[in-house]
């Protein structure tokens, strides 16, 4: 079920959340998962319920008129204030997954009005109130519940566009929908609030004009408005009505006109912070009886302002921020991969504009600034043209070193990097052209230098072309005591991987070509890397290739015997080594469907013709990959992973063919509106062919979240990992979040690694922090 080799862990098939969701639509044109069931009769039973508010019913129009607020409104997830009689109101809400444009079995409504501040919107989802789901949950953890909300095109050019609803108890949740990919870590600022009440689910909406990107007037905005009705199965409803064999989903929403007296710009924001920890660990770490040593305590005070500027720029800056993350990361099982692992960034100076640095080669990657003193950004535009800059000193620079078949990992000084992005967008289908250059100078010697161009240009609805071409130029640190791990290997025409201050310059290329409908949808795709191809601000793991792709898929929906979707489809590629080398042909066959009760499975077999590593050729070989994931219950969900085959050990030296199992297991349990566990394993076990063990070994990672209100939270996190040197981490925290800016929190780290008998597991180190920020408006 996967396009390419090898195929995509589980995490990225879980389709739990909307912005997943939308996302496939609006970059393939694909259906979406269906989700959890209960009794349709009982929903059929609740499809007329009255409203108490009496206002003529408006039908969708190219231009959506809004009214300027009569009263007052309180925002308290009841609509019943007089106010929204004169809002603007719409009715005419169609579904369009799994149905398209399809009468939906029950009713809903949607108010908008707004004043000089704020925009308003209000949302009656009518249903039967005992079917309504709803959970107190941190902010953005609910995508799982009945949610109602709005989507805002403020550039009104279709690139990309705000998603912002609520759920019964409230909870906000919010993501930024792109042509590059949807973030749900993306965060506004607004007011929200909503209630389960007599008529289903009620949600209202305050959202600060401060709080959003925009240039000049309102009247180039697109608005739409969506809801989320997880029953048999998971239905989603819209306004206006969008057709999903038209590809580009932000071309559909509705215009405005312009909002009286709405204008940009003009608050200035001030984040100051204050950070205090304290770090222990055995005065020996290999040696448990050694005994545990605490470092004193530390605080530093940070700040960060930003300023939104008339016409849409916004300028921000911060002095020595706190990027640290109240979580780590989930650990990733690595013992058969050769290529550094990418991680999600968590960091929220980073997500403003940052859908302008995402391209389809990855030439930015912001957790490449990894402990930055000072950082800057501007972001805007002019006419079509969006523009965004980026400029950071970084205290400790990490450097990924690509190769054919592995990567290696150097961590450097002091760098100033500096990004510096333009976007033009052009026609009415979100086509756009773009310029990228990226640049860092270590502070000991070295630099990396990209400038590149991208192009994506849709047509016809359902077609689209898109590629990128990057130049780089590397000048290599004087220090090959940063690479000995890798030291004497050679690349490219002769250069050494000592870090021995060469010079030379690479290239990457990416052209694809594509065609969705709901239906019958298909990609081909070319992309490649010189052998001296790097990106210092990015993350490029791998070079010296050439691949091509292809994938197609058809959507079956019988709509039967508790099926919803069938989708079987077939995936291929072609490797080569820089020189023409082939390295590597597969064939992959797979189908997946969609059940109801939000049950999602699929089985895929990925067979290997012919793959060269390490000089080794490896004929005809095969693994077949089965998963199931199901939120069949409002209270349980989860589902597993298995695979089984073959596979290279490509950390063996030298490297051999094996036979193993990989196997993951995970859930969602709720007892609770307010309490919610977590728990999954990850097994990977592969043998060589005379039946002696290559590797084996399994991580476990359990998430407790117990929310006592919408602002307040307990979370515990326990990982294990069971490859190599075998630990534990136990992760607490207790925190206070007023909006996502203004926070307060309290916790600790303990790890332990297991040491032979007797003493078994110890623990090796231990920190503990807080942190107290707070978001000043002007």
């Amino acid at each position: 079920m996967c396009r390419r080799k090898p195929c995509p862990t589980r995490a990225a098939r879980r389709t739990s959340v909307f912005a997943h969701d939308m996302l496939v639509i609006a970059l393939l044109g694909l259906p979406l998962a269906a989700a959890p069931g209960s009794a349709l009769a009982l929903e059929l039973a609740y499809a007329v319920q009255a409203t108490t508010i009496s206002i003529p019913a408006a039908t969708p129009a190219d231009e959506l008129s809004i009214a300027r607020l009569v009263g007052e409104i309180r925002i308290d997830g009841r609509v019943d204030e007089a106010a929204w009689s004169s809002a603007r109101r719409v009715t005419d809400f169609l579904e369009f997954q799994p149905g398209h444009m399809s009468t939906p079995s029950v009713r809903t409504e949607a108010f908008v009005t707004y004043d000089e501040e704020y925009l308003y919107v209000a949302i009656i989802a009518h249903d039967d109130p005992r079917l309504v789901r709803a959970s107190l949950r941190e902010r953005d953890d609910m995508f799982a519940d009945d949610w109602a909300g709005v989507v805002l095109d403020t550039w009104g050019d279709a690139s990309w566009g705000y998603l912002l609803i609520a759920n019964g108890y409230g909870v906000q949740g919010d993501t930024r929908l792109s042509n590059q990919g949807d973030d749900a870590r993306f965060d506004v600022v607004f007011e929200a609030d909503g209630a389960v009440t007599e008529r289903g689910l009620e949600v209202e909406l305050a959202i600060p004009f401060s709080s959003l990107r925009f240039r000049g007037d309102t009247g180039a905005w697109r608005i739409g408005f969506i809801r989320n009705h997880p029953r048999e199965s998971r239905r989603l409803y819209s306004w206006p009505a969008f057709d999903s064999n038209n590809s580009c989903l932000l071309c559909q929403f509705s215009e405005m006109e312009t909002l009286a007296g709405v204008r940009p710009g003009g608050s200035l924001e001030l984040l100051p912070s204050i950070v205090a920890s304290q770090a222990g660990a055995l005065r020996d770490g290999g040696d448990p009886s050694s005994g545990f040593a605490n470092d004193d305590p530390s605080a530093s005070l940070s700040l960060g302002a930003r300023y939104p500027f008339a016409g849409g720029w916004n300028a921000e800056v911060t002095y020595n921020p706190d990027f640290s993350q109240v979580e780590s990361d989930a650990a990733q099982v690595d013992v058969n991969t050769t290529f550094a692992l990418s991680f999600p960034e968590r960091r929220p100076f980073f997500q403003d504009g940052s859908d302008l640095f995402e391209t389809p080669v990855s030439v930015v990657y912001t957790r490449s600034i990894n402990d930055p003193e000072f950082a800057g950004k501007i972001t805007g535009a002019v006419g079509s043209t969006s523009i965004a800059y980026l400029s950071a000193y970084d205290e400790t620079s990490p450097i990924i070193v690509p190769f054919e078949e592995k990567s290696a990992f150097a961590q450097g000084g002091g760098s100033w990097s500096n990004v510096l992005r333009a976007r033009h967008a052009f026609g009415a289908a979100g086509s756009h052209v773009g310029l990228l250059a990226t640049d860092r100078r270590l502070s000991d010697g070295g630099a990396g230098t990209t400038v590149g161009s991208d192009l994506l240009f849709r047509f016809g609805g359902v077609y689209s072309v898109g590629g990128q071409l990057v130049a780089s130029y590397t000048q290599e640190p004087n220090d090959p005591t940063l690479t000995e791990d890798v030291n004497g290997e050679t690349f490219g025409d002769g250069h050494t991987a000592d870090f021995d201050g060469e010079r030379f310059r690479g290239s990457a290329a990416l052209l694809g070509l594509s065609r969705s409908t709901r239906e019958w949808s298909w990609d081909l795709s070319y992309r490649d890397a010189s052998p001296t191809f790097r990106a210092d601000n990015g993350f490029v793991a791998r070079n010296g290739y050439r691949q091509a792709n292809a994938w197609t898929g058809y959507t079956f929906r019988p709509e039967r015997f508790g099926i919803v979707e069938v989708r079987p489809n077939i995936s291929g590629g072609n490797a080569w080594a820089w020189d023409g080398t082939s390295k590597d042909l597969w064939l992959n066959p797979g189908v997946s469907a969609t059940l109801t009760a939000q049950t999602n499975l699929g089985v895929n077999y990925v067979h290997t013709f012919s793959e060269r590593f390490q000089n080794l050729r490896f004929e005809d070989y095969g693994r077949a990959n089965f998963w199931i994931d199901s939120d069949f219950s409002e209270r349980l969900g989860g589902g597993f992973e298995v695979g089984h085959g073959e596979s290279i050990a490509r950390r063996e030296n030298p490297a051999v063919l094996g036979t193993g199992t990989s196997a993951a297991l995970w859930a969602t349990i709720k007892p609770l509106d307010r309490l919610v566990i977590q728990p999954e394993i990850a097994y990977q076990e592969l043998n060589a062919p005379d039946g002696g063990e290559l590797f084996a070994g399994w991580v476990a990672r359990t998430r407790f979240q117990l929310q006592f209100t919408r602002e307040l939270s307990l979370r515990l996190v326990t990982q294990y990992v069971d490859f190599g040197d075998a630990g534990i981490s136990v992760e607490p925290l207790l925190m206070y979040r007023l909006n996502p800016f203004s926070i307060f929190y309290i916790g600790s780290t303990d790890r332990y690694t297991e040491f032979a008998e007797p003493t078994g597991f110890a623990r090796t180190d231990r920190q503990f922090f807080l942190k107290f920020q707070y978001l000043f408006r002007s």
